[in-house]
């Protein structure tokens, strides 16, 4: 087998791969043991909506409405993650449908943007330079790897906050994933129904997933060469028409 072939193989297994481990479309659901708190994930794993039924002051009361929200959001991930590795098992010996395409990933502020349409073949002295382009990319993200796995390892360990309007509702998330909460005790003794907590819940989320995505950013920036691998590599084919060996 020719080196190009094998190259347009290899391409053809990342891809493979891909499609198999993507959960893009795997959503999550939970509720806690009462069934009056119940979350809903979207297909990133974030929480998408909490609702608070009516009657959570008389079954659960202001003292066990955190525990029982964690409970919930706990119960959702394990929904999604059982869905997803079903649909992993399932694909195993499968084929990615005509057309699929990895899901596309939110470029962040310190991704190096890259001007050339990955669709686009390069041709002649084009091609040429476009191969020296890479191998010149994977030298420079080789020597980026030792500094990058440590800010990676340190990053997966920490705790990131995030808050309701006025701190009502604060929220930790380790990797993605809500480990604890808090919420203010006197204004909770004041909400008469769990709409308002459920979006307060809701609002503490979000923030704590936009200060991930920043610290992500600052990730990227100090390591540019990988950051473009990683994007290279989520689209195997593009890239091998783009070098003419698609």
């Amino acid at each position: 087998m020719s080196a190009e072939r094998r190259i347009h193989h290899l391409g053809r297994e990342i891809e493979l791969v891909s499609w198999q481990l993507d959960g893009s479309n795997i959503t999550g659901s939970g509720a806690d043991e009462s069934g009056l708190v119940q979350v809903s994930l979207d297909g990133t794993g974030q929480v998408r909506e909490v609702k608070i039924g009516r009657d959570w002051w008389r079954d659960l009361g202001p003292e066990r409405l955190q525990a029982a929200i964690v409970e919930a959001l706990d119960r959702a991930v394990g929904d999604r993650l059982a869905a997803w590795s079903v649909q992993v098992a399932e694909r195993e010996a499968d084929e990615p449908p005509a057309g699929w395409q990895p899901p596309v990933r939110q470029r962040s502020e310190g991704d190096s943007p890259d001007r050339r349409d990955p669709d686009q073949p390069a041709g002649g002295d084009d091609r040429d330079s476009e191969v020296a382009r890479v191998v010149d990319l994977l030298r420079d993200a080789m020597s980026e790897l030792d500094g990058y796995r440590e800010r990676v390892d340190d990053q997966a360990g920490r705790q990131v906050l995030g808050s309701g309007e006025g701190g009502r509702v604060t929220v930790a998330m380790t990797a993605g994933r809500v480990t604890q909460l808090e919420i203010s005790q006197r204004w909770l003794r004041e909400q008469p129904t769990g709409q308002s907590v459920a979006e307060e819940v809701e609002a503490a989320c979000q923030d704590a997933y936009q200060r991930a995505s920043q610290q992500a950013a600052s990730l990227s920036a100090a390591s540019p060469a990988i950051s473009q691998v990683r994007e290279l590599a989520a689209h195997p084919m593009a890239l091998l028409r783009r070098l003419g060996l698609g």
